[in-house]
């Protein structure tokens, strides 16, 4: 027996007669395709869809969501009938304030720190705060453990440069445990914040300038209340 014999002796399926009525309408009044067309943008034989408009076969989930993604058609009013036949595609509009909302979620305010008060600085409530940078959130790190410092002068040239801001995690130790070579913000006795490179060498810590012509500070001479995470750098074009 041929196969279109054997469905038509099946006889037709009841349970998905509203839904095979609502895929030919759509194919043939509102997105104006043939049946050979329409069965060549979902990949699928010519007698299938046939058979699926005609209720002979059962619509597979899998095809409502094809003529969903291809065609731009609603899934619910395919599935349901109800609410709209083509998805509302967002406005430009609605697509910027989307994505401000999703980085507004992902960013942080990091407070601009600007001198220390006199001595060395123990907390970051010894810190004198000037203004605030957003940026975004650094993995695994809190961001009330966050100060951000401004760089001027060229000491840490050609690493660093006058103007650019450098997000650091609050820092209280004797430096030992920060690795090699590492960033940190230091503070001087006068309260000044300076940016320098921690270099350990012969069990003993110097903070250095990138720049030669700046003499290394030893610790006894500035207290690290900062290890850098993040470089801001503002370009110009």
């Amino acid at each position: 027996m041929s196969r279109g014999k054997e469905v038509q002796s099946c006889g037709k399926l009841d349970k998905n007669s509203e839904l095979a009525q609502r895929i030919k309408h759509l194919r043939k009044n509102i997105l104006k395709f043939s049946q050979k067309d329409f069965a060549e943008k979902l990949m699928i034989g010519l007698r299938t869809l046939q058979y699926y408009e005609s209720n002979e076969y059962p619509i597979p989930d899998k095809i409502l969501r094809l003529i969903s993604q291809i065609f731009g058609v609603s899934y619910e009013w395919l599935k349901t009938g109800q609410g709209e036949i083509f998805e509302k595609k967002p406005s430009i509009e609605e697509i910027i304030l989307a994505e401000q909302r999703r980085i507004k979620e992902n960013s942080i305010l990091v407070p601009l720190v600007g001198k220390a008060g006199a001595g060395f600085p123990q907390m970051k409530g010894d810190i004198e705060i000037i203004g605030y940078i957003e940026t975004k959130k650094i993995p695994r790190v809190n961001p009330s453990d966050l100060i951000a410092v401004e760089v001027h002068g060229d000491s840490m040239e050609p690493t660093l440069q006058e103007g650019d801001k450098v997000i650091a995690k609050i820092y209280i130790g004797d430096g030992f445990d920060i690795p090699n070579r590492k960033i940190v913000i230091v503070a001087n006795q006068d309260g000044e914040l300076l940016v320098k490179r921690l270099m350990k060498k012969d069990g003993l810590i110097l903070l250095t300038s990138d720049n030669p012509n700046y003499p290394p500070i030893v610790p006894q001479e500035a207290r690290i209340i900062g290890v850098a995470l993040k470089l801001l750098r503002e370009i110009s074009l």
